[in-house]
């Protein structure tokens, strides 16, 4: 897939366009305009602007390139006017008809902020402690931005999953070996024993106690309505539901981060 910004493509193709008018309007039977050095450098500096975007962007064939080649050409050497407007409705044609064979796609401002991401989605701690999730959360946003709503949910379990293997190791649980092991409900009932053994119910009523007791809740109370139901393909997440995930899985990381990394240091 290819990022497209089309402004500069849009603002030569004008130029362009309004260079063809004036040629046509005040040029014929005459060369003034292309002894104008000024001018003759502005063409060309448009129609080099618009086949380096349109090689930026892969579009056009060989057919467009050529027709801006001769183009360029003929104004470069101050050719004959009317040739130059004949080159250049001759490139417009070619243009429109290598276009109508493409189909793009365009985002709205919210839209291009989730796609583009220039300050991490889940907040700079989570990038920092859970760098193993940069891709993940990448693609959580690019998902929501492209209304991909069922894959973004996807990666935000994934998010958690990484979260929970955090927990695991903080708490000295090694990580599982076998694939039979990798599943939720073995993860957590590994760490709700080990809580148990490290601090008994009775006196859970602060610090490290009570928070890994939250952090094995939220986990137990997310997996048969997300993480199990993201995994067959009878559920569907709408854009809203998503959006309502996101933030209930971008506030556990948080809180997740906020205690230790990835390799769940410091360990408890």
């Amino acid at each position: 897939m290819l990022e497209l910004k089309l402004k500069k493509l849009l603002i030569a193709s004008e130029m362009l366009s309004s260079a063809n008018y004036t040629l046509e309007r005040f040029g014929s039977g005459s060369d003034g305009f292309l002894n104008d050095d000024h001018y003759v450098e502005s063409l060309i500096n448009q129609v080099k602007t618009i086949r380096s975007e349109m090689d930026n962007l892969q579009m056009g064939g060989v057919s467009v390139f050529l027709a801006l080649e001769r183009l360029e050409g003929h104004i470069k050497v101050g050719g004959n006017q009317r040739l130059i407007v004949q080159y250049i409705t001759e490139f417009k044609k070619i243009l429109l008809d290598e276009l109508s064979g493409s189909y793009v796609l365009t985002l709205s401002r919210l839209e291009q902020r989730l796609f583009t991401q220039s300050e991490p989605l889940f907040g700079k701690e989570v990038a920092n402690n859970f760098q193993s999730l940069t891709y993940e959360i990448e693609e959580i946003g690019k998902c929501l931005a492209l209304g991909r709503s069922t894959a973004a949910a996807f990666h935000m379990l994934r998010c958690l999953e990484a979260a929970m293997r955090a927990i695991a190791r903080c708490l000295g649980i090694p990580d599982p070996i076998k694939g039979t092991d990798r599943n939720w409900g073995n993860a957590l009932k590994e760490i709700s024993t080990e809580t148990e053994n490290r601090w008994p119910k009775a006196t859970r009523i602060g610090g490290d106690g009570a928070l890994f007791e939250r952090f094995h809740a939220t986990l137990k109370a997310m997996a048969n309505p997300y993480r199990n139901a993201t995994m067959h393909l009878e559920d569907k997440y709408t854009e809203e539901e998503a959006r309502s995930l996101l933030e209930i899985v971008r506030g556990y990381l948080r809180s997740v981060a906020a205690r230790m990394d990835q390799d769940g240091n410091p360990k408890a």
